[in-house]
């Protein structure tokens, strides 16, 4: 070996290579490094040393992973760079050559192996040798980046896990199958919940279950609902031979044209063949998602296949099958009727000892977890393998963000959220998949644990007692909601807590119970059918005949709770106070904010009621509720002390009365997850309101620099950007269509692409999505996978003429079919974006169905943090001028460049930035943006921002004083949706200092202020102004979350800020003009 150039360190390479090799063997080189103990000279803790390698004519080369050593400044390295030689063909002579470059491409030492020979027989083996050399001047820099991509996430969230090496747990199942196996058991039945890996367990049966005198076939049957029982069996006939890999000559798939005259000949001809090939073993069918073909329509072809299958079993001496259902046995019991007596077995959660090999082994010698940090994940995740990788999966990522190995429960707690955030996916199943009835008993059980934690109660109370609390009539069903709860898993066997701590956590975050129990209100067609009269009576005006319906109402479903504020309402109205009082009781305890008005009017008019009937001491009664409403409440505290008064002359004798790349900035840890998602063929979902970058951040992930700074192969992806936006109408047809056309168009000259074409050709009249479906096995042959990057994604999810709900539907499932399929997952990653949500978005689930979202990871684009606003502007940014950037674009990246874009045009004519030019232009290029994430918000969403605005704009001109009563509990009680509107950029959140009881500082109530300046100024120009909406319009979208009393004082305090608008403006123009002033002097 001869030596070229020297190395930065002493550093001795260790090179294990075949000196002599076989013609056409293949044999494994590695390339380490070994320092000799010298001091560190880097300010980085890693510097990569990436190895090139020159063999041709002896080998044709291939690295095995990252060709890459990485040195630490704490000794030694990550291990060695790995690369397969395959020698030549015939006899010969030579070298190779090493090249060390440091991550600039930099050379920084060459190594010539000589005196190799390829020989026709080998006799030695491969030798290592060393060399030991002195430092020489290079670069003492290194790329932080690409130790980053060398800590590649190895948690796998989402996908089908292939590797047997990276499944863990569920030894017991794999005994079961395996002892019934034996026995001759026709049918084993699987059962759980979703995303328990149910899926995964199936697929790993070929390599957990000892038997050989089996053979095992997995087919999935998610999606073939709508299927006929012919094109069933020709799927499972295709899916048989193409596993066994069964001879075409000997084994003949039937048509689906002669499946359907006589299907038959399965089991009488087809059958037969199989079992002759598989030379005497048995065949055995892994079945997942049987219980989707039960779901749907009992007239459905797709129905008689469960039936067929019995007769299969009970005809085939041969066949067994091992169906997985992805819900409780009981709740099919025609199910359990075709199959009774099969043994059956739940796939549930993951004992502590799989739980842990879950969390440590996939990071083995990279993360290194504390103790308590492992009980942390435990106690979070219960051992849900979805919700322990997930966990998992966000500690890898901060670890790599902050460059500390180390694992502790405090980091656990801390991401926490993001963990939820990025299972939104999977978490909305648990909701989704309930009953009603469910779903409020299980945001019950959720709330009562926090009540409990928040008062140090060891033990929860009982969530129907809450409910009551909450204003809730116990129905049958609800009572036994909760022991359904309990024996699908979702509830401990208490009832009184969730069995998953952070499914516990999303649902007080996601679906608190103030609004959850509003759905029961849905429950009962029929009531809302008499609602509906009952509205149109309420036109005329007809107050008797309204309160017979809605006590109808209320006799068919007693939770309706319309119905039940509609009552009190008429009672108050016909001053009927004793029975208001007693509608309103309940109804406050529904919906404090919207009742409180009404109910303490009806108690005061009660308790004056029983002052002249001289029932004192229940007139007194009424007045203290009004106190313990409105302690303020100056009415009820005179006529209370008058009551006592009276009280104490009567008794007075009784006793005892008393919230381009260059130019790209941000979004690191978003684009490494994207590329770590593509990386294991997974997919994401990217959600942010209009302004955020989706558009952006799906060009970034198909640039070429990006791939390289971050380590990855581009070479083996065939990325394809496109929008929704360009297919209009949007339809599924055209959508495949257009995948397929990019496809085509890519790289016409490759001879890939000269085959692709060929293969799409021959397969014209095919739909296609099948067509997609082959060039994705294509480019699978050829070891490359599809990168699809779709923007604008949400406008698949609106149905139209010509693309109905069943249409959305189909195209929804078509897409999560691709993403679970065994074989075409592999080779494809999708990443989407859309502006909220999906599962906000698509379809509502029926229940027991399988959400069509799950596949996705959820990611959430948020506005820019100071930093990245730093990086973003060319100009130096001064606290001043920062303030008032944030309130101009509340970190909304499009409007940080619009603002940029002004500010450096005024700069560039050395004057100071004139303030009015400013605001007309900025109010003019983002009037189309503000319009378009207005109409996105929802109703109460729109009623909030305009109650932040108005609250921010109260008081701040002497001549503009306005009451709003009430608002703090209506935030309060929307903070889910206040929560949204600060994620998505919309408003800004800070707390009040405030005081314990012990005199202690500490954080008080949430402030709320619009993000951007911007905003007020459109719900002024645009949203309050008359000409655009109408004051009873105005009325009727307030009154979504109002009293009519508070819509009242409301639309008060609008007409006086349209009043004084030019004021407000005139105020923010001179405040931007002093802080312009200020900029421009402190240039110079």
């Amino acid at each position: 070996m001869s030596d070229l150039q020297q190395l930065p360190l002493s550093i001795q390479p260790v090179i294990s290579y075949p000196r002599e090799a076989q013609v056409g063997k293949t044999y494994l080189m590695t390339v380490d490094l070994q320092p000799s103990g010298d001091e560190w000279p880097y300010e980085e803790e890693e510097y990569p040393i990436y190895c090139m390698l020159e063999t041709s004519p002896l080998f044709s080369s291939k690295p095995v992973g990252e060709p890459a050593v990485v040195l630490h400044r704490f000794g030694g390295t990550y291990g060695a760079a790995k690369f397969l030689l395959t020698a030549a063909q015939e006899e010969m002579e030579g070298e190779i050559r090493v090249t060390l470059v440091n991550a600039w491409g930099v050379p920084v030492k060459v190594l010539n192996l000589t005196e190799i020979r390829v020989i026709q027989s080998v006799t030695t083996i491969p030798v290592a040798i060393g060399t030991y050399e002195r430092e020489t001047t290079v670069p003492q820099t290194a790329a932080s980046r690409v130790s980053s991509h060398l800590s590649r996430n190895p948690y796998i969230v989402g996908p089908l896990i292939n590797e047997p090496e990276k499944f863990f747990g569920r030894e017991s199942l794999f005994l079961f199958i395996e002892d019934h196996l034996r026995q001759g058991v026709k049918v084993i039945l699987l059962y759980g919940q979703r995303r328990m890996g149910k899926f995964a367990a199936l697929s790993q049966i070929p390599n957990f279950v000892a038997e050989d005198g089996f053979k095992f076939v997995l087919f999935d049957l998610q999606n073939k609902s709508q299927f006929s029982l012919s094109e069933i069996l020709y799927e499972l006939a295709q899916k048989i031979s193409d596993a066994l890999d069964l001879d075409i000559d000997r084994v003949t798939v039937p048509t689906v044209a002669a499946l359907e005259a006589d299907p038959n000949i399965f089991p009488s001809e087809f059958l037969p063949t199989v079992y002759q090939a598989l030379g005497g073993k048995n065949l055995v069918l892994l079945l997942n998602e049987l219980d989707v073909l039960h779901n749907h329509n009992p007239e459905a072809a797709a129905h008689a296949f469960i039936p067929y299958l019995k007769s299969l079993i009970s005809e085939q001496e041969h066949l067994f099958i091992i169906p997985v259902i992805g819900r409780q046995l009981d709740d099919l019991p025609n199910l359990l009727t075709l199959f009774r007596g099969a043994p059956s077995y739940e796939i549930g959660l993951l004992d502590e000892p799989s739980t842990r090999r879950l969390i440590t082994n996939p990071a083995q010698g990279k993360l290194e977890y504390e103790e308590d940090a492992i009980n942390a994940i435990i106690e979070l995740s219960a051992g849900h393998p979805y919700f322990t990788q997930a966990i998992c999966s966000c500690l890898f990522s901060r670890a790599r963000q902050q460059k500390n190995w180390q694992v502790s429960r405090e980091d656990v707690e801390n991401i926490l959220y993001k963990a939820i955030e990025i299972s939104e996916g999977a978490l909305a199943w648990f909701w989704d998949g309930l009953l009603t009835s469910e779903r409020v008993v299980f945001s019950a059980v959720a709330e009562a644990q926090k009540i409990a934690i928040e008062t140090a109660q060891e033990i929860p109370g009982e969530p129907l007692t809450l409910l009551k609390n909450y204003g809730v009539i116990i129905t049958q069903d609800l009572a036994q909601a909760v022991g359904r709860l309990i024996k699908q898993g979702f509830l401990d066997e208490t009832g009184r807590r969730v069995k998953v701590e952070l499914v516990r956590c999303w649902l007080v975050k996601q679906h608190p119970l103030r609004q959850a129990i509003w759905e029961l209100e849905d429950i009962n067609l029929e009531a809302q059918e008499i609602y509906d009269q009952a509205i149109e009576l309420s036109i005329n005006s007809n107050m008797q005949s309204e309160l017979k319906l809605y006590e109808e109402i209320l006799a068919l479903n007693p939770n309706h709770f319309s119905s039940l504020f509609k009552i009190a309402n008429i009672y108050l109205d016909l001053e009927d106070f004793n029975k208001a009082v007693e509608f309103y009781e309940r109804s406050f305890k529904v919906d404090p904010v919207v009742n409180q008005e009404r109910f303490v009017r009806s108690l005061l008019g009660y308790g004056q009621e029983l002052l002249l009937q001289k029932e004192l001491n229940l007139a007194a009664e009424q007045f203290a509720k009004v106190l313990d409403i409105e302690p303020d409440n100056s009415l009820a505290q005179e006529q209370l002390a008058q009551v006592k008064a009276r009280v104490n002359q009567t008794k007075r004798s009784l006793i005892g009365q008393s919230v381009p790349l260059k130019r790209f900035v941000g979004r690191e840890m978003q684009i490494t997850t994207a590329l770590d998602q593509i990386d294991n063929c997974s997919n994401m979902a990217i959600w942010g309101i209009s302004g955020m970058g989706k558009s952006s951040f799906l060009e970034q992930l198909a640039l070429p620099q990006v791939w390289e700074q971050h380590g990855q192969d581009l070479s083996q992806a065939v990325i394809i950007l496109f929008s929704c936006k360009n297919i209009c109408p949007f339809s599924a047809e055209v959508f495949w269509g257009e995948v397929l056309n990019i496809i085509i168009e890519l790289d016409s000259k490759s001879a890939l692409q000269s085959e692709i074409k060929a293969l799409l050709e021959k397969e014209a009249e095919t739909r296609d999505y099948i067509r997609l479906n082959l060039v994705l096995r294509k480019l699978g042959q050829e070891e490359k996978f599809l990168v699809l990057l779709v923007d604008d994604y949400d406008l698949a999810l609106r149905p139209h003429k010509q693309y109905t709900e069943a249409d959305m539907e189909a195209f929804l499932y078509e897409c999560r079919n691709l993403a679970y399929s065994e074989q075409e997952s592999r080779y494809l990653s999708m990443i989407v974006t859309s502006y909220k949500r999906l599962n906000e978005l698509g379809p509502k689930l029926t229940p027991g169905q399988s959400p069509w979202y799950n596949h996705y990871w959820f990611q959430e684009l948020k506005p820019f943090t100071k930093d990245e606003v730093h990086q973003l502007f060319d100009i130096p940014i001064t606290s001043e001028l920062w303030e008032a950037i944030r309130e101009i674009t509340g970190g909304n990246p499009f409007l940080l460049q619009i603002a940029e874009f002004l500010l450096q045009r005024e700069l560039q004519t050395g004057k100071t930035p004139d303030d009015q030019a400013f605001t007309r232009d900025f109010e003019s290029t983002t009037l189309q943006l503000f319009q378009t994430i207005w109409t996105r918000c929802t109703e109460v969403e729109q009623t909030l921002l305009m109650l932040v605005a108005l609250l921010n704009l109260k008081d701040r001109l002497p001549q503009m004083r306005f009451r709003l009563n009430g608002i703090d509990r209506i935030f309060n009680q929307r903070e889910l949706e206040l929560n949204s509107l600060e994620g998505q950029g919309l408003l800004a959140r800070s707390f009040e200092l405030g005081k314990s009881k012990l005199g202690e500082s500490n954080l008080g109530e949430s402030v709320y202020s619009l993000a951007s300046f911007f905003i007020e100024r459109w719900l002024i120009q645009e949203v309050w102004n008359t000409d655009n909406l109408s004051q009873k319009d105005l009325e009727n979208l307030l009154l979504c979350l109002l009293s009519h009393k508070q819509v009242k004082q409301v639309t008060v305090a609008i007409n006086l800020v349209l009043q004084h608008k030019d004021e407000l403006l005139s105020e923010w123009l001179s405040k931007l003009s002093a802080i312009f002033s200020s900029y421009t002097s402190s240039l110079g």
